[in-house]
């Protein structure tokens, strides 16, 4: 709410205090370096005939910023020194244990944990669990709404045996505690395998009942037939 507006009015505070104009000349020369990052970055605005703004291009990048890491899963990875003699396979406990506190790490992953960090679509989720899916339940995965696909991630939720504290649905994604999505894999397998037994226990009580009434219509169609006389 008011954040967001704060954060809108400072760029386009931003924005309408950077408006100096590039030279003409320069994204031209800045496309003929012999360097070959700094040549692509300019090749595209040599070839417009505007004169660029820094505030345009910076948005523009922006923009493109944005978008890319929408794109993507952000991963956090920090480097710790185990042993202060360069030994492999040697970690000194109070070494790493001072470089992870000092470094903020075990802060972030206490913050992380308390702050639903598995994150997925719901149509993501159903998709790595679609063999746990019905076909009716596949088809209204794809082609179903969105409140659809919701009510099939907290059916599989619930079916694993997840707590309602474990979890959080929004409109379109689902939010989990640490370690959800390898709790989950490893619940699905559970469920999937009582799943199958279900399944296998009902065909072999079909085939019994089955049997069962083979040998009953048998039984009344030669109390109602009369006997044949042996050839």
């Amino acid at each position: 709410g008011g954040g967001g507006a704060g954060g809108g009015d400072v760029a386009r505070s931003f924005l309408k205090k950077n408006k100096d104009e590039l030279h003409a000349k320069l994204p031209a020369l800045m496309a003929a370096s012999r360097w070959p990052f700094v040549r692509d970055l300019f090749l595209a605005r040599a070839a417009d005939s505007r004169r660029g703004e820094v505030a345009r291009q910076f948005a523009a990048s922006m923009k493109e910023l944005t978008e890319t890491l929408a794109a993507t899963d952000q991963h956090f990875i920090r480097c710790i020194k185990p042993n202060d003699r360069r030994a492999p396979f040697d970690f000194d406990e109070a070494l790493v244990r001072s470089q992870l506190q000092s470094c903020g790490v075990l802060a972030a992953a206490c913050v992380a944990q308390a702050g639903f960090p598995y994150r997925r679509t719901f149509l993501s989720m159903l998709d790595d669990f679609r063999d746990l899916l019905t076909l009716e339940e596949q088809r209204l995965a794809w082609g179903g709404s969105a409140a659809e696909r919701k009510a099939m991630v907290r059916k599989l939720l619930t079916q694993a045996g997840f707590a309602d504290e474990d979890y959080q649905l929004g409109r379109t994604m689902v939010f989990g505690s640490a370690g959800l999505e390898a709790q989950f894999a490893e619940r699905a397998r559970e469920l999937r395998e009582r799943r199958e037994a279900d399944e296998r226990a009902r065909q072999r009580e079909a085939e019994a009942m089955s049997a069962e009434q083979k040998a009953r219509l048998a039984e009344m169609e030669r109390e109602r037939s009369p006997s044949l006389p042996k050839r």
